[in-house]
């Protein structure tokens, strides 16, 4: 597959370990959530993809709720096009 930003074949798969932390003024004392994707890297351009999975999805969906920032940006667009997010 080739990238999705430079059409590059020069890509590498990482392992991770990421700290996500929700948005706003009253989430700035809570402490963030940890999720290990794999990560797609460019080579020569440095586009970084990755999949959060199912499990960790459902905990960020849950966190959302309970902390007030589900539904922040509902709608999204993506390579031109427009992604209803709920």
């Amino acid at each position: 597959m080739s990238c999705t930003r430079c059409l590059s074949l020069h890509q590498t798969e990482l392992d991770s370990e990421i700290n996500l932390h929700f948005r706003g003024l009253p989430n700035l004392g809570e402490p963030g959530m940890f999720v290990f994707p794999k990560i797609l890297v460019c080579l020569d351009c440095g586009l970084s993809e990755f999949v959060i999975e199912k499990g960790e999805l459902a905990h960020i969906g849950e966190k959302s709720i309970t902390r007030g920032v589900l539904g922040a940006k509902s709608i999204r667009t993506v390579k031109g096009r427009t992604l209803d997010a709920n």
